[in-house]
């Protein structure tokens, strides 16, 4: 038995039309946006149907609940307000319940109010919850300090509101401690300089005495220290001749150079080599000035560091300084480099330098002067000598331990 059968086509009488679009209500074909009311608006439209605000018949209501009650049940009312709410609470529902000047009242709501509020209400919650903490202060120039309670007679009148909550203090109008006063404060760390009676004369900066006079006139009472103004004198001349005591005192240029007595003259003048507090007369930098330049904050002084001791440190690895005393006799090389390469030891000029050719320096000119500076190091020979100081000094500690 076949279930299926074969498939006839029909003719059809109609042709197939197309869907017709929804019409929409605007030209643009977007729909139309209803205009509504916010719903305070609303809200307040339906409140205000009856000609009254919602304020007014909460207030209608409340007359017409006080009416129904006895005055012993105000009482009890009154008694169970007082010892369950706060008293600022309460302080503020009797301040909203005074009436409001910018909003008319009906004389009819008025009568009501006067009528079925209490008279001893508010005087009994001011007695009870106004405190000393709570009173407000105000600078006057009155020298009074008042304390008046709001059932004194001497009370403010009920009608100045901002009155009430107010009182006068003196002014204090300080104009600072008297001089038999400032006396007093002489043990204090912070003086003060003040130009004696006696001495009014003007000062001359071109003075040879002028610090000394400068202190008898404005610091009379501190003791007089002449470290402390030697700043300010001028430099003294460069000399001629240049002797150094020890390796310490060593100063080279930023060209990693001798300062001596052949070159002192051409470096007198070079301001580049001024910037330092010891022995102000000589030009050029120490290592332990060098050092401390290369752990500065300012980028710039930590560059001229590192190529000022990358130079020092390749032409001392190549034994180009010469030792002379002072009879003119070369010293011996080996004690002079070894000597030297003992302070770049305990300075740790090397350690830092290694630290800024690192990838933790962030700043690009700093790292590039570091990596160069311990090139030239190395390419002189210096990282092999130091070794040797490094291990004549650890053979000396083995044998004192």
């Amino acid at each position: 038995m076949d279930l299926l059968g074969d498939i006839v086509e029909h003719d059809t009488s109609t042709e197939p039309q197309a869907p017709v679009p929804a019409i929409s209500g605007s030209a643009t074909g977007f729909p139309v946006a209803a205009k509504r009311k916010p719903v305070r608006q609303r809200k307040t439209t339906e409140r205000s149907s009856n000609g009254l605000s919602e304020k007014e018949q909460i207030h209608l209501e409340n007359i017409e609940r006080l009416s129904k009650m006895s005055g012993e049940e105000r009482e009890q009312a009154k008694e169970e307000l007082i010892n369950t709410l706060d008293p600022k609470i309460l302080q503020m529902l009797l301040k909203r319940a005074e009436p409001d000047k910018n909003e008319p009242r009906s004389a009819e709501a008025d009568s009501d109010s006067d009528s079925a509020a209490s008279p001893g209400l508010k005087p009994a919650l001011r007695r009870d919850s106004v405190s000393s903490a709570d009173k407000k202060v105000r600078f006057n120039n009155e020298a009074s300090v008042k304390y008046v309670k709001p059932s004194s007679p001497l009370a403010m009148p009920k009608s100045s509101k901002e009155d009430e909550e107010w009182e006068d203090i003196e002014y204090l109008d300080d104009s600072g401690p008297s001089f038999e006063e400032a006396q007093r404060l002489k043990q204090a760390s912070v003086h003060f300089p003040r130009p004696s009676g006696e001495n009014l004369e003007k000062l001359d900066i071109n003075d040879p005495d002028f610090n000394d006079k400068l202190h008898e006139k404005f610091f009379p009472d501190l003791p007089k220290d002449p470290k402390t103004l030697e700043w300010m004198k001028p430099a003294p001349e460069t000399p001629k001749q240049v002797t150094y005591n020890a390796v310490a005192e060593l100063r080279f240029d930023l060209n990693g150079d001798l300062i001596t007595s052949e070159n002192i003259e051409k470096h007198a003048q070079a301001p580049e080599l001024r910037h330092h507090a010891a022995s102000p007369e000589l030009p050029g930098y120490t290592l332990a000035e060098l050092a401390h330049y290369l752990r500065s904050a300012f980028p710039g002084q930590r560059c001229i560091a590192l190529r000022t001791l990358g130079r020092v440190l390749y032409k001392l690895g190549q034994a180009e300084y010469e030792v002379v005393d002072e009879d003119n006799q070369t010293q011996d090389l080996a004690e002079f480099e070894r000597r030297c390469w003992g302070l770049v030891i305990d300075l740790k000029i090397v350690d830092v330098i290694s630290e800024y050719a690192s990838d933790r320096q962030r700043n690009l000119s700093v790292k590039n002067y570091a990596i160069e500076a311990l090139y030239l190091w190395k390419q002189g020979g210096g990282d092999g000598k130091m070794q040797a100081v490094l291990d004549e000094r650890e053979a000396a500690n083995r044998r004192a331990g």
